[in-house]
């Protein structure tokens, strides 16, 4: 069975500011570690951990990046565009932007396509960049 993981759970989970909820999230993963369940977690979802962790419990971009990819590495989890999500949350880790422009920069760069955009972080994520 597969079960579409939401950021709140992610969130519960890695701040723990609700043990009830941290504890049950960990249960879940650990049916995952199991093969009982596959956890799915989206891009989309990703990209909400990262804006809740730095705009409302104020994380920066290292600490945010790292727990998310020690999160993501655990047994049971698929993650639709894998290789886009972790080379945006490695980008956002060593280039200091945010995970929405690495995330586009790598996705863009997987295909060997271009960015258009008036955003100047773009230089920093070795990708191309058109200006509108």
């Amino acid at each position: 069975m597969n079960l579409w993981l939401d950021a709140h759970a992610i969130l519960r989970f890695l701040v723990n500011d609700h043990e009830e909820h941290a504890r049950r999230v960990e249960g879940l993963l650990e049916r995952a570690g199991r093969g009982d369940v596959q956890l799915v977690v989206t891009a989309l979802v990703i990209a909400e951990c990262t804006w809740v962790l730095n705009s409302f419990y104020k994380r920066d971009r290292v600490e945010i990046a790292e727990g998310l990819l020690r999160f993501l590495a655990a047994d049971g989890l698929t993650l639709p565009e894998e290789d886009a999500v972790l080379e945006g949350l490695r980008l956002m880790l060593t280039r200091s932007v945010d995970f929405a422009d690495a995330y586009l920069a790598a996705c863009a760069k997987g295909r060997g396509e271009a960015v258009a955009s008036f955003d100047l972080d773009y230089r920093k994520l070795s990708c191309e960049v058109v200006t509108p």
